[in-house]
């Protein structure tokens, strides 16, 4: 889930809306998958969430 399931859901949201960024919030396991991601995808989604 945090390598390819939460990002391509990130990905799909900035396509859609055309936006470069965007906040993410996230409770329990979601945030536990951001973290998750964060660690093994940090290069490619800094920049892509503001907070």
């Amino acid at each position: 889930m945090a390598y390819y399931d939460l990002p391509a859901n990130i990905d799909y949201i900035l396509e859609v809306t055309g936006a470069t960024n965007l906040y993410y919030v996230g409770y329990s396991m979601g945030t536990t998958i951001f973290f998750a991601m964060m660690s093994e995808r940090p290069a490619e989604y800094n920049e892509k969430v503001r907070l």
